[in-house]
C-alpha cells in the first residue's frame, strides 16, 4: 500500500513539474514571440516551443501569405517530404483547409491517419488568421500518447500569441517594405525633392538635392526657405513661405542658383492630412542647367524656333514635313572672290564668320530661321517652323536691315563687300530632310528656287522680290519694276520688283550705289556700215565694255552671242536707206544695255513675233529661232518698231 502511494506521489510530482514547465514555456514564448519583429525568428521560436511544451515527436507549421488563401510550409520537424505530401494532399489537406476556415482545432488518431504516415496522434490548431500548427505523437517514457486537454489548451494559447506576433511582424515588414519602396522611388527621382514639416523645416531629401547643393554638409533640420535664400533663389524661398501659409501650390521657373551656376524650375506642393490640413511641403526641383547648355549649343547650328520645337517634342524627330506658306530670302555676298584674292583664305574665313554673325543676328532678331549656309550665301525662312501673321512684313524688314548691316560692316572693316537679296513667297514643304542618321530642318519648293534666281539677277545693294510679295506689301513699301524676266525652270517670264524701302522713303545713296567696283555710269556709241562681218566690231566692243564694268566671263560670253545674233538679223532684214547700224552701250551699276537700231520703215513687231511663234510651233521651218536664243542669253529683250525704224534692246544684268 505504501509503495503504491509513493508511486502515485512521484507521478503527481512529475505532472506538477511538467505543468510548471509548460506554464513557464508559455510565459517565455509570449515574451520571446512578442519581442521579435522578424517573421523567420518567430516561426523558428514558435515551432521549438510548441514541440517542447507538449513533448511532441514531430510537427509542422503552415502559413499563408497576406491576401492569399493558399497555405504553404513554413517550418517542419522530424518529417520527410513523403510524409508532408500525405499530410498536405488528399483528404487531410481538405480537412486542414476547413480548420483554417472555421478556426476550430482538429484532433485525429491512427484510425483517421494514413498508415504510411506512421503516426498515432495528430492535433492541428489555427494560428490566428495566419496559418496552422500541427503536432504529432506526444512522447512519454514508454510510448506515444494522445495529447491531453491541457496540452491542446496550452497549444491554443501559444498559437494565439504566435498569430499576434506574426501579424505584427508582417505589418512591420509591410511598413518597412513600403518605406524602402518610397525611399527607393524618392532616391531614384532624377529631379531634386525636398519635404518639410509644417514649420518649413527640411525632414527628407533625395540624392539629387545633394548634387544641386554639394557644398552643404547638412540639410536635414534646416529651414527650407533659408536654404533657397542663401543661394539667391528668392522667388522659390518666397513661394515656400506663401504655400505654408495658404496651402496653394506654386510654380517658379528659371530661377538661377548663385555660386553653383545652375538654373532651376521649382514646383511647391502642400502635404495634407486626411482631413485636408497642411502638414508640410514637397518642393520638386528640376535642374535646367543641362537643358540650357544643350539649347545654347544647338542654337549655334539652328535658329531659336527650330531648337525650341525639337526640345518640346517628346518623340524622336522623323523624316517628312508639312506644307507651309513661307517667305524665302537668299542673301548673297558680292565681291567675295576679289576680296579672297587680296587677303587669303585663312583671313577670309575669319572675315566671313564675322560677317555671317552680323547678318544671322539680323535674321534672328526678326524671328526668322536660318535654313542653311551655301558658300558665301545664306538662305533664311520666315514662316517655318513657326509662323506669324506678319511673316512677310518681317521678312521685308529683315532684308532692309540686312542691307544696312552690310554697309555698317564695310565701314567697320574698311571693305567693299556687297549684298544682294532675292525674296519670294509661296507654299513649300517644310520638315526634316536627309536620312534617319543625319537630318536637317529645311524647306523645299518652287518659291525657294525663285528666291535663288532673283538673288542671282539682282546687283549689289539690291533686293528683288517676286510678284506675290509685291502685291501684298506694295502699299507699305516702295518698289520699282524690273520688268518681265526669264528664269531657269520657269516657262513664262514674270515681272519682278526691286524693294527700295519703306513707303514714301528713298533708299540711301550708299545702299543703292555700294560695290560698283569703281565703275561710273558710261555710254559708248557705234555707227557701223551694214557690211559682212561688221558684227565682229560690235562683239569686240561688247567684250571691252564687259571687262570695264567687271562683268563675269560667262555673262560676257552670253551677251556677245546675243549681240552677234541681233546684228546678223538686223543686217539681213533691215530696210534702212542709209545702210547703217547704230549700236549704243549704256552702263549703270545694275546692268549693261545694248541698243541696236536702224532707220528703216519698221514693221508690226507683235504680229511678227506671233507669226514666228506659230510657224516655229508647226515645224514648218528651221529658222526663226534668233529671238528665242537672245531671250535665253540675256535678262531682257525689247523690240520697238515704227515708221522711223526698228530698235532692239538687250539688257544683261551684272
Amino acid at each position: 500500500m505504501s509503495s503504491d502511494l509513493a508511486a502515485q506521489l512521484q507521478e503527481t510530482r512529475f505532472q506538477l513539474r511538467q505543468k510548471t514547465f509548460q506554464l513557464e514555456s508559455l510565459y517565455e514564448s509570449g515574451l520571446n514571440l512578442g519581442a521579435s519583429l522578424e517573421i523567420e525568428e518567430i516561426v523558428g521560436e514558435f515551432m521549438l516551443l510548441a514541440l517542447a511544451m507538449v513533448d511532441a515527436r514531430a510537427g509542422f507549421l503552415l502559413l499563408r501569405e497576406k491576401g492569399q488563401r493558399q497555405l504553404s510550409l513554413a517550418q517542419k520537424t522530424n518529417l520527410d517530404d513523403a510524409q508532408l505530401d500525405l499530410l498536405l494532399e488528399g483528404p487531410l489537406g481538405e480537412k486542414f483547409k476547413k480548420a483554417m476556415r472555421t478556426g476550430a482545432t482538429l484532433r485525429m488518431d491512427s484510425t483517421e491517419l494514413p498508415a504510411a504516415l506512421k503516426s498515432e496522434y495528430l492535433v492541428v490548431i489555427p494560428v490566428g488568421d495566419t496559418g496552422l500548427l500541427g503536432v504529432i505523437d506526444k512522447e512519454t517514457r514508454s510510448d506515444y500518447q494522445a495529447f491531453s486537454e491541457t496540452d491542446v489548451h496550452l497549444l491554443e494559447l501559444a498559437s494565439h500569441q504566435a498569430g499576434t506576433a506574426l501579424v505584427n511582424a508582417r505589418l512591420y515588414r509591410s511598413i518597412a517594405e513600403e518605406k524602402n519602396l518610397v525611399q527607393s522611388i524618392f532616391s531614384s527621382i532624377g529631379n531634386g525633392v525636398i519635404s518639410t514639416d509644417l514649420k518649413g523645416t527640411i525632414v527628407r531629401i533625395n540624392p539629387a538635392i545633394e548634387r544641386i547643393f554639394p557644398a552643404e554638409e547638412r540639410l536635414i533640420g534646416r529651414s527650407c526657405a533659408h536654404l533657397f535664400r542663401r543661394y539667391g533663389c528668392t522667388r522659390i524661398a518666397t513661394s515656400v513661405r506663401r504655400t505654408l501659409a495658404d496651402g496653394q501650390a506654386r510654380q517658379v521657373d528659371d530661377e538661377e542658383v548663385s555660386q553653383e551656376n545652375l538654373t532651376l524650375n521649382a514646383r511647391i506642393n502642400p502635404l495634407r492630412t486626411d482631413q485636408g490640413q497642411v502638414q508640410g511641403l514637397v518642393v520638386a526641383l528640376e535642374d535646367l542647367t543641362e537643358h540650357h547648355r544643350m539649347r545654347t549649343m544647338f542654337k549655334k547650328y539652328a535658329s531659336d524656333q527650330v531648337v525650341d520645337q525639337l526640345l518640346k517634342t517628346e518623340s524622336q524627330p522623323v523624316l517628312g514635313g508639312e506644307e507651309r506658306e513661307v517667305t524665302i530670302l537668299f542673301i548673297d555676298l558680292v565681291a567675295f572672290t576679289e576680296t579672297l584674292g587680296k587677303i587669303g583664305a585663312a583671313e577670309m574665313v575669319l572675315l566671313l564668320n564675322r560677317c555671317f554673325t552680323k547678318l544671322v543676328d539680323v535674321v534672328f532678331d526678326h524671328q526668322g530661321t536660318v535654313d542653311k549656309f551655301i558658300g558665301d550665301s545664306i538662305m533664311a525662312v520666315f514662316g517655318a517652323p513657326l509662323s506669324y501673321p506678319d511673316d512677310s512684313y518681317r521678312a521685308i524688314e529683315s532684308a532692309l536691315a540686312l542691307r544696312d548691316a552690310m554697309i555698317q560692316f564695310n565701314r567697320e572693316h574698311g571693305l567693299e563687300l556687297g549684298l544682294k537679296i532675292g525674296m519670294s513667297q509661296g507654299p513649300v514643304m517644310a520638315g526634316n530632310i536627309g536620312s534617319p542618321r543625319r537630318m536637317e530642318y529645311s524647306v523645299i519648293g518652287a518659291s525657294v528656287n525663285l528666291a535663288s534666281r532673283l538673288s542671282d539677277k539682282a546687283s549689289a545693294g539690291e533686293i528683288w522680290v517676286d510678284p506675290t510679295l509685291y502685291a501684298k506689301l506694295k502699299y507699305d513699301f516702295d518698289f520699282i519694276s524690273e520688268g518681265e524676266n526669264k528664269f531657269k525652270g520657269i516657262r513664262e517670264p514674270i515681272e519682278v520688283f526691286q524693294l527700295l524701302g519703306p513707303h514714301n522713303s528713298s533708299p540711301s545713296t550708299e545702299a543703292t550705289s555700294q560695290h560698283r567696283s569703281g565703275v561710273p555710269e558710261a555710254h559708248i556709241g557705234l555707227q557701223v556700215p551694214m557690211l559682212p562681218y561688221i558684227e565682229l566690231t560690235a562683239i569686240q566692243t561688247a567684250e571691252a565694255v564687259g571687262t570695264f564694268m567687271g562683268l563675269e566671263e560667262e555673262k560676257s560670253e552670253e551677251l556677245k552671242m546675243a549681240l552677234l545674233e541681233a546684228c546678223i538679223n538686223s543686217i539681213e532684214h533691215s530696210q534702212s536707206k542709209d545702210r547703217r547700224l547704230h549700236i549704243d552701250f549704256s552702263i549703270n551699276p545694275r546692268e549693261l544695255q545694248v541698243i541696236i537700231s536702224d532707220r528703216g520703215h519698221g514693221f508690226d513687231a507683235e504680229a511678227a513675233k506671233e507669226k514666228v511663234r506659230a510657224r516655229r510651233a508647226s515645224g514648218q521651218f528651221k529658222r526663226g529661232w534668233g529671238l528665242k536664243l537672245m531671250e535665253e542669253l540675256v535678262d531682257r529683250v525689247e523690240i520697238q518698231s515704227d515708221s522711223n525704224g526698228t530698235t532692239l534692246t538687250l539688257i544683261k544684268r551684272r
